[in-house]
């Protein structure tokens, strides 16, 4: 059973409560996202205007981390507002795919993922990140192509 379906204008949300229980952690772990550099997960995150230049996009990410986190932060809040409704309009449906994407960006960049394919590779031990992150990427490839339904 997919986690979500169409439903009269609106997105209907089949989470099981394991599911519904990982989304609660989302805006937790996205609002302890540190400004360190030396963290991966805040340099994945960052917007980068200039890639071969590296005072310019120092810059640019200064001037825009500001509008950045405030998207970022009324996603969070969305989701956290929303997280028990049986029904999303299509705007926070959207808000709920962007706080998903944001936190596997977030997961993967600690967990040293920077490419596609890792899903396939073999993982000694299971770690609890791991299982989050695949989680998380079956519930934003399904809110997707229920969200990719209505166009």
């Amino acid at each position: 059973m997919y986690p979500f379906m169409n439903s009269g204008g609106h997105i209907a949300v089949l989470l099981a409560p394991a599911e519904r229980e990982v989304l609660r952690a989302v805006p937790i772990l996205l609002r302890n996202r540190s400004a360190d550099p030396g963290d991966p997960a805040w340099a994945r995150l960052r917007a980068v205007g200039h890639l071969d230049d590296p005072d310019a996009a120092d810059r640019f990410g200064d001037l825009t981390a500001g509008m950045l986190e405030s998207a970022l932060t009324g996603d969070r809040d969305r989701l956290e507002e929303t997280l028990e409704d049986d029904l999303l309009d299509p705007a926070d449906a959207e808000c709920w795919l962007r706080a998903i994407g944001e936190a596997r960006l977030k997961v993967a960049a600690r967990l040293g993922i920077e490419e596609d394919g890792w899903e396939g590779e073999a993982v000694e031990a299971e770690l609890v990140e791991i299982t989050v992150l695949r989680m998380l990427g079956f519930l934003q490839e399904s809110l997707v192509a229920v969200l990719s339904e209505r166009i």
